[in-house]
């Protein structure tokens, strides 16, 4: 995970109350926050001007932004993203079709990488001096099964997906308990819910306190089919902000939407006399069902064919989301095999009133999805490439991409090494390559863009044109097409301007067009290759034969967590210039191991967990001066992932076991197949292996790495050429706190006179921090303890790094109810002393201000209602208890804001004291209400004078009146073709 925190006046926010849209000016001219929101304008028309396209893998960004939830310390955007890479044929549909997704996406995700560590504990990972009873353990067996005693070498990768943070973390076993770990470090608290059982699930406590809650109980998970059955995905369960009563809730239902979510996987095998010692050790005759003599080298038949529709178990849609003030409802259709997404609809607090209603409508015969309309904007328009003909699950190149090739199997047809019997001599081997009928694996450039977006109209009559060609990449120094797709063009009219902007893409250095590869699904990573021992006494091994397993898919997919196609330099042309973009990447690290004459793939380094995208390094904008191009301008990046070619330096270490021999022996009780033989304590490995010259290898060892150093953005400049070349602006970010390298602690810009402007940072998690009393620094122990991680505590400011410009200090309090939000803000001009510019008199049990003051002045108190999500009162020049005591006290006060549906009568019925009290003489009272979720809908300034706001049918404004009732604006909507 990337973490780039450019702190500047957006530290200040973040540090201050998180249930309130609070806004401040530079700390040198600090401002009491507004509580109040502004009033309603009418809705800015949308001008899509395209979407920005992602060079360096050559997607493009797609998304339909469908509502945000806002509540105070939270937004959550619902939206609609496509996937630009192209279809995979063994790709879900999902509920919305071919390539959409809904987001966030709300719930935790699992990788399970070699087998469940929830049922097989990574413990005490050995990379050296390993024995044959550990090694075994570890491993799995030929047909999929694991010892009952087993442990896992491989850590399962674990995503959460939060509604403004993604990030990855891997479970380690300590002997007695699960403990999660953030990979790389973020400020992120994540604990299973049971020490000893992750089936439970999760909670994660991000960096503002909030809890995210991913339970099994009453919450929803998915299974994933297949021998280590086990959950693959916690759902999003509840969000718990700080506060009373300030929790988000999530219900699920089960998906009934077709199509194989996991790759159907089929395997054919073959026998030959390869032999990895030195006699001749061939099996003459078949024993126990492995063959021998004359039975080698042919297809010994179909082992397990699956049907080719593995299914993925449980599959999870979002029926509900509840929230303080209102609710968004998910209606899918009933139709089996045909579970899409049909109608999102958000409600008020009672439901009397639909805030958003969005249509959406999936084709259920080319399983597209067609338009999305939504209320008071319009309608979404999509077009696609012609869709895939009849659903033929055969029909997959190696990448898995769709190939047109009338396929009766998924197993690749491939021409293997064989040792074979001499069948006129019957004792001698002889070597020959051998082909084997199967599924045309090669790629098809045109039918892997079948089903691909081609066109969006949106609701203002623009439109975008999408123009996609398959990734051009070298494989042994052979240019080859595939592997998904990339933007060569996208057209996109402006309705507005009346005019169509064509953006090119122009991919590799000089333009070669060519790829950076970084792994290929080569023949051999289709194939499981291992001995077979036989044995009838149970002690004594009685010949060998090499055993080949061709399997319908790769082993690419098991190492391609990261991006396999990337390109380092891409060119963008555009309305008379171009744009150079330069990348960089850190892929995962793949190495062979040579095992029975094939080469075999295993990871060696884990490193997309940190670097999951590539990294823009550089950036040169050009001009066209007729003749060419003249360079304007160029920006450089400096990330530390690329600072290092040795080894990792910060890692946690995996070990991958596969079996490379198996023995199957009568142990007197019946036929065994299985790695406990290897074990120095049974007796065929005693008895009969301990002769053999060279002993039999029984396991592929190889030790792996996960990156877990923090990928972080060091240093930038720019370089402006139509001023001599001159470096307008240099930044250098420091990452100094070792515990937090999220936190960045010193930042230095230099401008281009030369002048320097340092400013240094301080969490609670620095190891010291200036100027604080005893009590401030208690309180920053309990901001970390509550994962407060990232908030800002102190600031300090200088020239040149040593002549003081200013300094804040934010005094935090514990309010109750984990409200840990500023009490007083200090300011300090160059070298001065620490003065308190803001003072925070209180907050509700729901984190709303009720008190501020500035600089010892007068201050300014707030009532809020309609469940405590609104504001209804702002009094200037009044102390808190007594505006409390006019409105009856703080029972009535909290009574009164609980209600989340009050009549207008009601809230001015209820505030109107505050203006005929003798007490509150002196004070300013301004009063409001409002329509939840939609906005304001009065606001009463302290002469008494209304002004009023009344919403069309789809709650967009529509008219302001004075307080006559006169309407003095009136605002139409008119979108194309409505």
């Amino acid at each position: 995970m990337k973490y780039i925190f450019l702190l500047l006046a957006g530290l200040l926010l973040q540090a201050l109350p998180q249930t309130v849209h609070a806004q401040y000016n530079d700390p040198n001219g600090i401002s009491v926050p507004k509580i109040i929101p502004p009033s309603p304008t009418s809705q800015e028309f949308q001008r899509f001007l395209g979407y920005s396209a992602d060079g360096s893998t050559g997607t493009v960004n797609v998304s339909i932004p469908l509502y945000t939830i806002s509540l105070p310390g939270i937004n959550i955007p619902l939206s609609l993203k496509y996937n630009t890479s192209g279809i995979k044929v063994s790709q879900s549909i999902g509920t919305l079709g071919y390539g959409w997704s809904l987001f966030p996406g709300f719930r935790i995700t699992r990788t399970i990488m070699g087998k469940s560590d929830n049922m097989y504990r990574t413990n005490n990972i050995q990379t050296q001096n390993q024995d044959a009873d550990y090694l075994s353990q570890i491993s799995t067996l030929s047909g999929g099964e694991i010892p009952t005693n087993g442990i896992d070498g491989q850590f399962d990768i674990f995503t959460v997906h939060l509604p403004n943070y993604n990030g990855s973390f891997i479970v380690q076993w300590n002997g007695s308990a699960f403990s999660a770990v953030s990979v790389p470090a973020a400020p992120i608290k994540i604990t299973p819910v049971n020490s000893s059982d992750l089936s439970y699930g999760f909670t994660v406590t991000d960096d503002k306190g909030i809890v995210y809650d991913f339970g099994l109980v009453g919450g929803a998970v998915e299974y994933v089919n297949g021998p280590n059955t086990d959950i693959t995905s916690w759902m999003l369960k509840s969000i718990s902000l700080p506060g009373q009563n300030n929790a988000i809730t999530f219900q699920y239902q089960t998906s009934v939407a077709n199509g194989p979510a996991i790759a159907p996987n089929q395997y054919e095998t073959i026998w030959d006399n390869f032999t990895t010692i030195g006699v001749d050790f061939r099996m003459t005759s078949d024993l126990y069902g492995i063959p021998g003599g004359a039975d080698l080298g042919a297809q010994y038949g179909s082992e397990n064919v699956s049907a080719g529709y593995d299914s993925n178990g449980t599959e999870m849609t979002l029926s509900t989301i509840t929230f303080p003030g209102g609710s968004a409802k998910f209606t899918y259709s009933t139709v089996v095999n045909q579970g899409y997404l049909q109608n999102i609809k958000i409600y008020n607090s009672d439901q009397s009133i639909i805030i958003k209603n969005i249509d959406v409508s999936v084709n259920s015969t080319s399983t597209n999805l067609e338009s999305v309309n939504i209320s008071g904007q319009g309608t979404y328009k999509m077009q696609y490439r012609p869709h895939l003909p009849a659903y033929n699950i055969f029909d997959q190149d190696r990448w898995g991409y769709f190939n047109n090739k009338g396929n009766t199997t998924m197993i690749p047809a491939m021409t293997l090494p064989m040792m074979l019997t001499n069948p006129s001599t019957g004792n001698t081997t002889v070597y020959q390559d051998k082909y084997f009928s199967g599924a045309n694996k090669d790629v098809d450039t045109t039918a892997m863009m079948g089903n691909s977006l081609q066109r969006i109209t949106y609701p203002t009559g623009g439109w975008s044109n999408f123009y996609f060609e398959p990734h051009a990449f070298l494989h042994n120094n052979v240019a080859n097409y595939g592997g998904g797709l990339r933007i060569r063009r996208i057209d996109t009219y402006d309705p507005v301007s009346a005019k169509t902007i064509t953006k090119t893409y122009a991919y590799g250095t000089g333009e070669s067009g060519m790829a950076v590869l970084n792994s290929y699904p080569e023949d051999d990573s289709f194939l499981d290759v291992r001995m077979l021992y036989a044995s009838s006494s149970g002690h004594e091994a009685e010949g060998s034969v090499r055993r080949v397993t061709v399997n319908s898919q790769s082993r690419y997919r098991y190492f391609s967590m990261n991006t396999s196609i990337w390109y380092d330099v891409v060119t963008e042309y555009s309305d008379g210039g171009k744009t150079i973009y330069y990348y960089k990447y850190l892929p995962n690290d793949v190495y062979f191991i040579s095992n029975l004459g094939h080469n075999l793939d295993f990871l060696q380094n884990l490193n997309s967990l940190v670097c999951p995208a590539p990294d823009l390094v550089k950036k040169e904008v050009y001009k066209n001066n007729g003749s060419g191009y003249t360079l304007l301008s160029e920006e450089n990046y400096h990330f530390n992932s690329y600072d290092n070619n040795g080894p990792l330096s910060s890692y946690v270490q995996g070990l991958i076991v596969n079996p490379a021999a198996n023995i199957v022996a009568d142990s007197g009780q019946g036929l065994i197949a299985d790695n406990k033989y290897w074990s120095s304590a049974y007796s065929i490995y005693n008895y009969w292996f301990q002769y053999a010259t060279p002993t039999p290898v029984p396991f592929l060892v190889a030790p792996y790495k996960i990156n877990t150093l923090a990928n972080v953005l060091m240093d930038q400049n720019k370089v402006d050429y139509q001023n001599n070349g001159t470096i307008t602006q240099t930044t250098v970010n420091d990452y100094g706190d070792i515990g937090a390298p999220y936190n960045m602690t010193r930042q230095t810009v230099t401008a281009s006179n030369g002048d320097s402007y340092l400013t240094n940072f301080y969490y609670p998690t620095s190891s010291s921090i200036p100027n604080l009393t005893s009590a401030q620094q208690t309180m920053v122990n309990t901001l970390k303890t509550n994962n407060r991680l990232t908030t800002l505590v102190e600031r300090t400011s200088f020239k040149n790094s040593t002549i003081p410009l200013s300094s804040m200090l934010y005094s935090y309090a514990d309010w109750g109810n984990n409200i840990l939000n500023p009490q007083t803000v200090y300011t300090s001009t160059a070298a001065a002393a620490f003065d308190p510019r803001l003072q925070f008199q209180g907050y509700d049990n729901k984190g709303n201000i009720q008190s501020v003051s500035k600089d010892g002045g007068s201050a300014t108190c707030y009532i809020y209602g309609y469940g405590g999500n609104y504001p209804i009162a702002q009094i200037s020049n009044a102390d808190y208890n007594t505006v409390v005591t006019v409105l009856g006290g703080a029972s009535a006060v909290q009574t009164f804001r609980d209600n989340v549906s009050p009549t207008d009568a009601a809230v001015n019925a209820f505030l109107a004291p505050l203006r005929s009290a003798s007490s509150l003489a002196a004070a300013q009272v301004s009063t409001y209400t409002y329509v939840p979720l939609v906005g304001m809908k009065s606001a009463t300034d302290a002469k008494g004078q209304t002004t009023y706001y009344e919403y069309d049918s789809f709650q967009r404004l529509m008219n302001i009146k004075d307080k006559d009732q006169n309407i003095v604006k009136h605002i139409d909507y008119h979108y194309q073709n409505q």
